[in-house]
């Protein structure tokens, strides 16, 4: 959500919004809590317990800190394509899902 949203919403509701970052395929990963949302600009938050989270390059090198990158998530809860293991191969890259 664009930060002069948050900033209109905040205004009208004050600092109850909360920002959840996940996928279909992984569940809720991330959250952002209302009082880091205009301190953190465009952050996805810290992880949820029991995700294994990874930013990535690329070419699936682990990026440096500040930097942007893909989010690779494994947990005990990934999901496989319906009848399509050549999906789910392509999204899974070592039990880490990789959401492009």
């Amino acid at each position: 959500m664009p930060v002069c949203v948050k900033v209109r919403a905040e205004a009208v509701f004050g600092p109850v919004l909360w920002e959840f970052y996940g996928a279909t395929e992984t569940g809720i990963n991330t959250v952002l809590r209302p009082e880091d949302q205009l301190r953190k600009p465009g952050s996805c938050g810290t992880a949820v317990p029991g995700q294994e989270i990874r930013l990535v390059d690329a070419a699936g090198e682990d990026v440096p800190d500040g930097e942007p990158g893909d989010l690779m998530v494994r947990n005990s809860w990934l999901a496989e394509y319906y009848q399509r293991p050549d999906a789910t191969g392509k999204s899974l890259h070592g039990r880490i899902f990789l959401g492009r």
